[in-house]
């Protein structure tokens, strides 16, 4: 029988799923799923902010301009989710720099792209200050994957 194959006799089905999975998680990957799933959210809801808001809430590209920033921010959720579940997994110090310039680099280049897109005020070099600290996050995963390639 097909469900014999699935949940062994030992354990009934309904006694298997009544139990809450349990997965211990650290600090800083509770932290980075958090992060993620705030992140998630903003960008979910900012969607929709700039898919149905006017075009005269918006500076002259702004709806662009918000749509790219919001398409980079939804990457990095997923990046950010999967950052809590590795540092679960291989507990590093490299993996935290990175996981935290993930947070760190999405809030700078976020909040200032979105304000240049709705105010047309530039705030400086926060984007791309932003968007710095996000690439060289991305670098130090590269080079913890290499490391890591080497010593196995």
């Amino acid at each position: 029988m097909m469900s014999e194959k699935i949940f062994p006799p030992s354990r009934p089905p309904s006694r298997l799923l009544s139990r809450p999975l349990s997965l211990p998680l650290s600090q800083h990957a509770r932290m980075f799923i958090f992060c993620a799933a705030l992140l998630g959210f903003f960008t979910v809801a900012s969607s929709a902010l700039v898919s149905h808001l006017p075009e005269h809430a918006f500076a002259v590209g702004g709806r662009t301009m918000a749509h790219t920033a919001n398409e980079l921010l939804s990457w990095h959720t997923v990046a950010l989710l999967g950052m809590g579940l590795l540092v679960n997994w291989l507990p590093s110090t490299q993996l935290l720099v990175t996981g935290y310039g993930f947070i760190i680099g999405c809030l700078c280049f976020g909040c200032a792209v979105f304000y240049t897109a709705l105010s047309g005020i530039h705030p400086g070099p926060i984007a791309p200050v932003g968007g710095s600290i996000l690439m060289l996050a991305w670098l130090n995963l590269a080079f913890f994957a290499l490391r890591g390639a080497r010593r196995r």
